[in-house]
């Protein structure tokens, strides 16, 4: 996925959870994103569903960490940004 197209999505996403603190809710439409990305760019079916666990494994735990910690600073940036230089990798 074009890295100015994880950034927004990442950011948006972000500012969906301040809003509704609802981490799981996020990291479903993280997902669905990966999924429907791979869907058009060709994967076969398991490979998409495959990309598609990890990477909402993954942004569960992300989101999840970043609504506990919202609000206390510089642990919240901490993650944030970690999680974004991870994402674009």
């Amino acid at each position: 996925m074009g890295i100015l197209i994880k950034l927004l999505l990442l950011y948006g996403l972000i500012m969906l959870l301040r809003e509704t603190e609802k981490p799981f809710m996020c990291a479903g439409i993280y997902m669905a994103v990966i999924l429907i990305w791979n869907f058009f760019m060709g994967a076969s079916i398991g490979d998409m569903f495959f990309y598609a666990l990890i990477a909402g494994a993954l942004a569960a735990l992300y989101f999840w960490l970043l609504d506990r910690f919202m609000g206390t600073g510089w642990i919240f940036w901490t993650i944030a940004l970690a999680g974004v230089i991870i994402g674009l990798v």
